[in-house]
Order: structure tokens, then sequence, then C-alpha cells
């Protein structure tokens, strides 16, 4: 029996996405190699273009550290500095809308790029490694900062 063939309209979507990894593997290797396996699969689904620009700004920091990026990229103004580069330029563009204030960026970091809420508190209620434990707590106090 053959399978049956995937339609163009499922290729041509499936092309179009990816998935973001809220905790990326390259930053807990070493909990790895040590024999500690945390789930990795904490993820959404998100536009291939928009994802690989977030990649492009911020490399695979974790969300408290893209604002703290942010906030280095902003002048004393409140604007974003315009010497970031073209490619960064473009990039923000893509991820936060051409207009968008280091203000606006940092608050769509904190909906759309951050682990969910619920998300948090199940691993906080997990035994993990301290490291693991840090990077929550630093992620809750980022989230409630006012900027």
């Amino acid at each position: 029996m053959k399978k049956p063939k995937k339609s163009r309209k499922k290729i041509r979507k499936k092309k179009h996405f990816n998935w973001h990894h809220f905790i990326p593997t390259s930053r807990f290797k070493r909990l790895i190699k040590r024999g500690i396996h945390i789930h990795f699969e904490i993820k959404k689904r998100v536009v291939r273009k928009v994802h690989n620009a977030w990649h492009i700004l911020f490399i695979n920091m974790l969300p408290h550290e893209a604002i703290e990026q942010v906030k280095k990229w902003t002048t004393g103004q409140g604007m974003l500095n315009k010497k970031l580069g073209r490619g960064k330029l473009e990039a923000w563009k893509i991820v936060f809308g051409k207009n968008s204030s280091p203000r606006e960026a940092i608050e769509i970091i904190k909906d759309q790029w951050s682990l969910p809420e619920d998300i948090l508190q199940e691993l906080l209620n997990l035994l993990l490694p301290k490291e693991m434990i840090e990077l929550i707590k630093r992620e809750q106090e980022v989230s409630k900062e006012v900027y």
C-alpha cells in the first residue's frame, strides 16, 4: 500500500514555519554531559523569517538576556541606536515592526518570546539543577520589571 502524498498546501505551510526552543540545548550542554537531562521540547511554532531575524538579533539568548541587550541598544532618549548595523536593523523591523521603540520591543519579548507562566511554574516544581532554578527565577524577575 502506498503512503498518501502530502498536499502541496501542507508542504508549503511547513516550509514557512519552524520551531523556536525557549531553552536552547546549546546553553545547557554542560548539564547534559553531567547526565542531567532537561525537557528541551518547550517550544513554539513561529514564522521562519521572524525566527531567523530573532537569532540575528539575539543569537541564542534567553528572553531576559534579550531584554538586557535591547536596553544596551537604547539611547538616552529611549530610542534604538541606529549604529546597530544594517543587518540587525532589518532584523529588528522583522521581529518588532518598522517603527517599534525599545520599550515596545521589550513588551513583545515578554509577551511572545518568553516562557509561558504555567510552564515556568511547572519547571520550578520539578527537581531541577541549581543552574536551571536560577534561570527561571531570573526570567520571573524580568517579566515583572517595568521598563
